[in-house]
């Protein structure tokens, strides 16, 4: 009878991947968010419009009792923008604030990161709404 070793490996010594980076696209695009400013995934539902805003602010998702502005990432980029029957939402902090990226194909998380990384700090300063 062959006898089962175990694995001489103590769990202090096992690594697991750490995930590192929210990966999505846009149209062709292939874009990665830091994980450490995700908050959350979410399945995008009602967007109050926000009148008079950028034409990149879809307007406002109302998510946990906060108000949070919703950005499409088709007009930031400039891609033309497609019908879907779901919408995800990337709700990301930023410093104290949160802002929501709709996407139209839902993300991935991933150990490494994929296509153009996003600045957080850097995108909000150019797309919040002032």
């Amino acid at each position: 009878m062959a006898e089962h070793k175990e694995d001489n490996i103590g769990e202090e010594q096992r690594v697991s991947p750490e995930i590192k980076a929210c990966v999505f696209s846009v149209g062709e695009r292939v874009f990665s968010l830091p994980i450490e400013n995700l908050l959350e995934i979410a399945e995008l539902e009602e967007v109050a419009p926000l009148p008079l805003s950028p034409d990149y602010i879809d307007g406002i998702a109302h998510h946990r009792g906060e108000a949070i502005p919703v950005l499409n990432l088709e007009t930031v980029f400039g891609i033309e923008e497609k019908a879907s029957l779901h919408r995800w939402l990337l709700i990301v902090r930023i410093g104290g604030e949160l802002v929501g990226l709709s996407l139209n194909n839902m993300p991935d998380l991933s150990y490494d990161f994929s296509g153009e990384v996003i600045d957080p700090y850097r995108f909000f300063e150019s797309y919040r709404i002032r």
